[in-house]
């Protein structure tokens, strides 16, 4: 009974300063998507993307986004995402062909024993960890580019690559206000993108080549 008495006294105690770590902690995170967003409507601005900021209320408020159409006529979109508690950026497009898979290639380690390394690029197996489905479709679309352009993103930093229901997406760590940054992902996803078109479209070639042959 004392021992009880001891543990419900002590976190009776320790309740106002969990309390106020929390509360200190959505005020920071608070604090730091207002700034991304505030970085994200001057670059929208300066180069004539639409910015479209947050809607609702709490707990019901939409982050704030930027969206844009590249060059090749894809659609882009800049969005701020949580990741265990921290603010992340996520980079979306949606390449024009389809390919029926998923694939996720993230520096986190988690589950380490459900992750495989799909790629036969050391370098590259040591930092990043995929996940696919089929066996193999992660290749269709990571390829020695995306390798190469994923490994000098990182940084030494969490990244993650994703394609899924025909969405190509790259998430890092922290609210990005580089545009410069912001850029080199522009140029990851234009490379995986067109990883995407050319898989789809390579048994059409395969087929009329083997047709030409007969």
């Amino acid at each position: 009974m004392g021992v009880e008495l001891l543990v419900f006294l002590f976190m009776m105690l320790a309740l106002p300063f969990v309390a106020a770590g929390f509360a200190l902690h959505y005020r920071e995170r608070g604090q730091t998507k207002v700034r991304v967003e505030g970085a994200w409507e001057k670059i929208a601005r300066a180069r004539g993307f639409t910015f479209v900021p947050a809607e609702g209320e709490w707990p019901n408020v939409t982050s704030a986004r930027v969206e844009w159409e590249e060059r090749d006529g894809t659609r882009a979109r800049l969005e701020a995402v949580l990741r265990e508690g921290a603010v992340c950026t996520r980079l979306s497009v949606r390449p024009r062909a389809l390919l029926l898979g998923q694939a996720l290639v993230s520096t986190s380690d988690k589950n380490r024993s459900l992750l495989g390394a799909a790629t036969d690029d050391p370098t590259f197996d040591a930092v990043f960890f995929v996940r696919e489905r089929p066996a193999g479709f992660a290749a269709r679309v990571v390829s020695a580019r995306v390798r190469h352009a994923l490994l000098a993103f990182r940084m030494g930093r969490y990244a993650a690559l994703r394609y899924r229901r025909g969405d190509l997406s790259l998430v890092w760590e922290e609210g990005e206000e580089n545009p410069a940054r912001i850029d080199e992902a522009r140029g990851v996803l234009a490379l995986a993108a067109a990883e995407v078109d050319r898989s789809f479209s390579a048994p059409s070639r395969e087929l009329r080549a083997l047709l030409k042959a007969e």
